[in-house]
Order: C-alpha cells, then structure tokens, then sequence
C-alpha cells in the first residue's frame, strides 16, 4: 500500500510532451527549491538504456538526487501500481530530509494515477485460476467467455470483440480471483484521493514547435549513440523481446541491426513515430486534468508563477 495521506507534503509534478524541456525545468527547479527529483517515465527505470530515454546526465544526477531511475533489469515488469507505491515511498523520504519532492515525467499514466489517487487492488491469481480460465478457453472458446462477459460487464463487452483474447482472458482472471468486473474495479481505482499536495505543471508545445524538437533530438540521440548503446543492450540480454527494446528509438535501431531497415529508415521513422507519440499525450492530457496545457511562449512565465504557487503552498 502507498500509505496514509499527507496533505502536508506539497508535490509539483511535471509533465508534457516527449521533447518539451520538461527535465530542463525539473532541475531548475531542484536548483531554486532545494528539491530531489522522482522520475515518471516508464522507459528510465531500466538499467543501461540512456540516449533513448533522454535520460538525466551523471552530472546532472550528481548536482540533483534523482530517484526511480536505472532501478530495474531489462528482464524486470513494472507497473503503474508499483510506481504510485515507489513515488509515495521516495516523496516520503524527500519530504522527511526537508527537501522538496518534485515529479517529472511524460508517462502519462503514471502522473494521473498520482494526481487523481487512482487506487489498485492487490491482485493474486494462482496457478489454479489461470488452469481454469485457460481449460474454459479450450473447452468453450473466446466466444463463449466474451458472453459471459457481456452478462457480467456489458459496458466493458462493448469494448471487446473476439479478436481480443488477451483481454477477454485477462478479464476473467481477474473476475476468478476478485470476484470483481472491470468495471467494478475502475470505479474503485477511481474512489481514491490523491496521497499529497500535488501541483501540476504541463507543458504542451505547438505541433509546429514539439516536431522540430523532436527531429533534432532524435538525430542528436544517434549522433551520441544510440546504435552502439543499443547493439550493446543486445548482446548483454539476447532478447529483442524484452520490454524496453519495444520503447521508440530502440525498436527501429534493433530493426536496422537485423537489417530490417536502411540507417535513414530508422531515423526517419523514429521521428515519426515520436511525433505520433506526442500527440498521444497531448490528447491524453487534455482529457485527464494535469492542470493547464502551456504553449511554447506561455512556459516561462507560467513557470515563474508556477513557483510562486510552490512557495505559497509550503508555508
């Protein structure tokens, strides 16, 4: 569990598109405040994938305590539940030294399961469990277990169809093991209340500002590297599989390695698909609330009203 709430404890939380200059902002801040920084990006809690993350430099996390970061094997899983746990615990113990807990991040999921308090259930599915749901799937099939669905859950069958096996079965797991639907689950999670103070800040670029930033650094990420970090990562682990070699820049270096791409395949397509991501976050942000969305010429002064705010709300 993520423990009691302490209101006391006032939290910004940075947020916004990939390329925004949220970590820029992070560190000024850490730099003013006197704060340590809690990473809320999902790829950089993994060991040894650097200049695809934009990760922070060594001297940077020498000036600035940096927490939540490099924590995992590329073997490992996470989860949004175990960050919301591993972010009180770190907030907790940055708080208690005096300093001021800051959260960044662009993994959206991440930030709204802190801000909105999103709560989870302690899952346990046995082996015995998945035997059962697995001997219903060969027994009756997906479409048989997605009627079941559609009496228990109509308004999470509506979202399914038969093509979604992962799902379907993912959803009867759970229902065997809590004996709860998805939907009773959601409106659960969503009873909670945040755990601190959080104040957010998100920045959120025009398209015709985000793209160029986001073509620039790309193009800085494969001059610094990114290739041999990659080749590296590969021979170390063996597993193109493996969770963070499916983050964007990797997956494409790893398909020009198979010679699956030409080298200006892979640069192109990692602009790409980064341009197509930071769209998805903005969509994401406006509809779950991280506050307002500033544009390019807004962030600097709503950045120094920002700490304004800060400083009020820790007196």
């Amino acid at each position: 569990m993520a423990g009691l709430s302490d209101k006391s404890i006032v939290v910004p939380v940075i947020a916004g598109l990939t390329a925004s200059g949220k970590s820029g902002l992070a560190l000024r801040l850490a730099d003013t405040m006197d704060g340590e920084i809690i990473n809320a990006d999902s790829m950089q809690i993994y060991q040894g994938f650097d200049i695809g993350t934009a990760k922070a430099s060594n001297e940077e996390q020498t000036r600035i305590p940096h927490h939540l970061i490099d924590i995992l094997d590329a073997t490992e899983i996470y989860s949004v539940a175990r960050f919301v746990e591993d972010a009180a615990a770190a907030i907790r113990d940055i708080a208690a030294r005096g300093k001021l807990p800051i959260v960044c991040g662009g993994t959206a999921q991440y930030t709204t399961a802190l801000l909105r308090g999103t709560r989870f259930w302690p899952l346990n599915i046995s082996e015995s469990i998945e035997r059962s749901v697995d001997q219903r799937v060969e027994s009756a099939g997906y479409e048989a277990l997605l009627a079941d669905i559609a009496r228990l859950d109509p308004e999470t069958a509506k979202r399914l169809s038969v093509a979604d096996q992962k799902r379907i079965r993912r959803f009867m797991l759970v229902y065997e093991a809590t004996g709860k639907t998805r939907s009773e689950m959601n409106a659960w999670a969503n009873e909670g209340e945040p755990l601190f103070s959080y104040l957010p800040f998100c920045l959120a670029p025009e398209p015709e500002i985000i793209y160029p930033q986001i073509d620039e650094r790309t193009r800085a990420m494969y001059r610094d590297g990114l290739v041999a970090e990659t080749q590296h990562l590969l021979e170390r682990y063996g597993d193109p599989g493996l969770i963070p070699f499916s983050g964007i820049g990797y997956r494409h270096t790893v398909s020009f390695l198979m010679k699956e791409l030409s080298e200006s395949d892979m640069i192109d397509m990692t602009m790409r698909d980064t341009r197509r991501y930071a769209k998805r976050q903005r969509t994401w942000y406006r509809h779950h609330d991280h506050g307002p969305l500033f544009k390019n010429d807004e962030i600097e002064s709503g950045f120094w009203n920002f700490q304004r705010q800060i400083d009020a709300s820790r007196r």
